[in-house]
């Protein structure tokens, strides 16, 4: 989610300052856009504290699977509520951030 979250966040700007500031950011004193940016942290810090998984785990996800998944996302009908919408290219670089980042 915060992958998606990083991927949207020029989309909207003034969301995600909201959504930074109701899950306890300070953002006093930034621009826009850096307020903006403290959302995709609030957001995986809130995940972990629920034990949801934010990233594809390499022992258990074959990285051969990120584009048959991208090409059904693509396919998904949620894709339209989507604040950007993103090309098949763009979504598997989505999956391919959410593999390659380490958990924490």
């Amino acid at each position: 989610m915060p992958v998606v979250v990083n991927y949207n966040l020029i989309a909207c700007v003034d969301r995600f300052i909201d959504i930074a500031k109701v899950m306890g950011e300070r953002v006093e004193g930034m621009s826009r856009t850096e307020a903006a940016e403290k959302a995709p942290n609030a957001v995986e810090k809130f995940a972990r504290s629920l034990e949801i998984n934010t990233t594809l785990s390499k022992k258990t996800e074959n990285p051969e699977f990120l584009h048959p998944c991208a090409k059904q996302a693509l396919k998904n009908e949620n894709i339209h509520g989507n604040p950007r919408i993103p090309t098949l290219e763009q979504i598997e670089e989505l999956y391919r951030q959410a593999y390659e980042k380490e958990r924490v």
